[in-house]
């Protein structure tokens, strides 16, 4: 039972740290690309490439037990065409519409990067006092994301 235990919350953590790490290491090389205009161009592939593996491996085309297991909460396919896929969706939109002339892309992506994934951490170990018009969100879980993103997005 300690056992089961464990490995959910390891898987969990896992998977929130993907969230987390991920598009804020896209962002964070944004940098490194040049300043012409195709440079969003070329640093969006590889969240396309990734939207292109969800898809193939969200209907089942090809598997990948190590890509469901780290992003899925209950370890189904199909789980990769909802918020994975709109993660990388969204990637791809910041980059193409916001590529470096406007700080609305990386504080969006902040927030959803760095405040959703520490979020769900926090209100999973702080969260029994729920948001009264949400029962399914918590305090300590909303708090934590603003605080969260806002320094990640300033930081």
């Amino acid at each position: 039972m300690v056992t089961l235990l464990f490995k959910s919350l390891m898987q969990n953590l896992s998977r929130k740290l993907v969230h987390i790490l991920s598009g804020l290491l896209f962002v964070g090389f944004w940098p490194i690309f040049s300043t012409s205009t195709e440079a969003r161009y070329f640093a969006s592939l590889v969240p396309l490439v990734n939207c292109l593996r969800l898809v193939i491996h969200g209907f089942s085309l090809a598997t990948d037990e190590g890509l469901i297991q780290s992003v899925t909460r209950e370890g189904k396919p199909e789980e990769l065409l909802r918020g994975p896929l709109y993660y990388v969706l969204v990637l791809i939109l910041c980059a193409l519409v916001f590529w470096r002339e406007s700080p609305v892309g990386v504080i969006s992506l902040a927030m959803m990067c760095g405040g959703d994934g520490v979020a769900d951490i926090m209100g999973r170990r702080f969260g029994d006092l729920k948001i009264p018009y949400n029962q399914q969100k918590s305090w300590a879980g909303s708090i934590s994301m603003f605080v969260v993103g806002f320094v990640i997005s300033i930081g």
